[in-house]
């Protein structure tokens, strides 16, 4: 039910696009999705994304339950249904979900099934100083993006201890090393989300 983007807008895009000289984007997904519309692969620059080490970093917290973290708007582009889903299905323990970042107002009717829920904690957009105690207090930090340039949270989170559940197209794929410091999933995939979650709940020393 997400209304599209105004025709107006994109038409705007398009032409500022054409004008520039360079365009830097933060990924290899970025990249390609630019070249795939036409952009001349000459003009575009990739650069990632940094945190800033004096902000993020981790701290000796040990949180009694398992807790998974994910930050960013709840919304249909972030496919925060699928990590909802997943972490409802798996109904895991001694465990927890916290959910920080505004709500998405197309998507608020799909959270519907999720309020009720003691384990899944729905945050609003909190101050990036109070993210490194939110990271420090959490065991696993995921993100289910369905399409997005690298999800700046993914470094914060790394920055903090955490290993990062990611999606193939959420940029992460360049900075996680598959089965060392996370996983990269296919996008829309609960199964494999709730595989790899069941992986770090049963190993915690990971």
């Amino acid at each position: 039910n997400k209304k599209p983007i105004d025709k107006k807008i994109i038409e705007k895009e398009i032409r500022e696009y054409d004008l520039a000289d360079y365009i830097f984007v933060p990924s290899f997904f970025s990249k390609k999705t630019f070249i795939q519309n036409g952009v001349n692969e000459s003009k575009i620059l990739q650069v990632h994304y940094g945190t800033d080490l004096d902000e993020f970093y981790r701290t000796d917290n040990n949180p009694k339950d398992f807790t998974i973290i994910s930050v960013g708007q709840i919304s249909v582009r972030k496919g925060s249904i699928y990590l909802l889903k997943a972490f409802e299905d798996l109904n895991l323990e001694n465990s927890k979900l916290i959910m920080v970042g505004n709500v998405e107002n197309d998507f608020r009717s799909h959270l519907k099934p999720f309020l009720s829920n003691p384990k899944i904690i729905f945050k609003n957009h909190v101050k990036q100083k109070k993210l490194t105690n939110l990271y420090n207090n959490s065991h696993l930090f995921v993100t289910t993006s369905l399409e997005e340039g690298l999800a700046m949270v993914q470094p914060q989170a790394m920055a903090c201890g955490l290993p990062v559940i990611c999606t193939t197209n959420s940029g992460g794929s360049e900075i996680v090393d598959e089965g060392i410091n996370g996983f990269v999933c296919p996008i829309r995939d609960i199964e494999y989300l709730k595989n790899k979650i069941s992986f770090f709940y049963n190993n915690r020393d990971q």
